[in-house]
């Protein structure tokens, strides 16, 4: 990384940093809160209209992906802006996109069609709970469209470029969980899987843990060297 280089990554870097970390933060919490959600619809459709900070939860979620990606951003320029890794900060931006909407639909409809359900003549459930399952449907089906993209594609991506740097350790952690979200996100899509197992999730914390330590390698850059 030539001199010119260096400054403008440490001038990204300094606003990015504590982003990326505050979103990796926040992205650890807005899932541990999240309630381990059942396949049967009465089941689960019950849990959300009593939980009362379900929409909070998804809120603190979609903040969260947008400060990650204010994080990768710096990331690339820590990455000396390597073809890889700019690619991934384009994938990272279509994935925090479908992220955005699948939390705004499972934090705002979901919990709207749950309270619904729950308030209703015993008439009226059935109709409500089909409603609430094509609901639950469109928005895990968005999920594995954006674990791959936003939790794939950019640690894959930007660990490669670490890679070629020389950075052994924080490269293979990226392209191994991002090759690991990639790969369970597509094969889980592609197989219509219904129900959000262990996989998809431990790929997702491994991704969301390596955003939250590639910051803190730059962070060091940034403020001890």
């Amino acid at each position: 990384m030539s001199q010119a280089q260096a400054l403008q990554a440490g001038s990204v870097l300094r606003w990015s940093v504590p982003c990326g970390l505050i979103g990796a933060a926040l992205a650890v919490a807005g899932n541990l809160a999240h309630p381990t959600m059942p396949t049967e619809g009465a089941s689960a459709l019950t849990i959300v209209a009593g939980h009362a900070m379900w929409t909070w939860i998804h809120f603190i979620v979609i903040a969260a992906a947008l400060l990650t990606l204010v994080g990768v951003q710096g990331l690339v320029e820590f990455a000396g802006r390597e073809a890889p890794a700019r690619i991934g900060m384009m994938v990272g931006a279509v994935g925090a996109a479908v992220l955005i909407v699948a939390f705004g639909i499972d934090g705002f409809t979901t919990k709207a069609i749950s309270d619904a359900w729950a308030a209703a003549s015993a008439a009226d459930k059935p109709t409500l709970l089909l409603i609430g399952h094509a609901v639950e449907l469109v928005h895990t089906g968005l999920f594995y469209l954006w674990l791959p993209l936003f939790l794939g594609g950019p640690p894959l991506l930007i660990g490669l470029a670490f890679l070629s740097q020389g950075r052994r350790i924080l490269g293979a952690w990226g392209v191994a969980a991002g090759l690991a979200a990639v790969a369970i996100g597509c094969w889980c899509f592609l197989s219509r899987q219904f129900a959000v197992e262990l996989p998809s999730l431990a790929s997702a914390f491994a991704s969301v843990l390596w955003y939250g330590a590639a910051n803190l390698v730059a962070a060091r850059r940034l403020w001890f060297q």
